[in-house]
């Protein structure tokens, strides 16, 4: 999983083709945000029972203070809600992701060192009504 790093270029890093790939799996959905290019990806992931994850949470570094992450967000915990998922989990690299996430309700039960990373990473969940 990648947590969210604000490292959406301008130059649109995920090609249309490949978010139509990927919406095109029966366990994932891509959720974009666009103006004037893509602006802002979330790609959801319904695991087996009643998990989801967010495999990518990527934004511009000039949107990140929009509401277009949360925004993304939202859109991606409703469709996993509606697949059956009572549990999300995100990967998140930094602590600016982290307090984003915490702001988005967001909570770490685990922490995940990467081997090699330079800064640790936090698995954090959000328990779904």
């Amino acid at each position: 999983m990648v947590g969210m790093n604000g490292l959406l270029p301008k130059e649109d890093r995920y090609p249309v083709p490949v978010l139509a790939y990927i919406q095109n799996q029966r366990t994932c959905r891509t959720f974009v945000a666009e103006s004037a290019g893509i602006v802002g990806v979330v790609i959801a992931h319904k695991l087996r029972g009643q998990t989801g994850e967010i495999l990518l949470f990527d934004v511009d570094r000039e949107k990140v203070d929009s509401e277009i992450a949360p925004g993304l967000l939202v859109r991606a915990e409703s469709w996993l809600r509606e697949q059956g998922a009572r549990a999300i989990f995100v990967e998140a690299e930094g602590e600016s992701a982290q307090f984003r996430l915490r702001d988005l309700g967001y909570f770490p039960p685990d922490s995940v060192e990467a081997e090699g990373a330079e800064r640790p990473r936090l698995l954090m969940r959000k328990l779904l009504p």
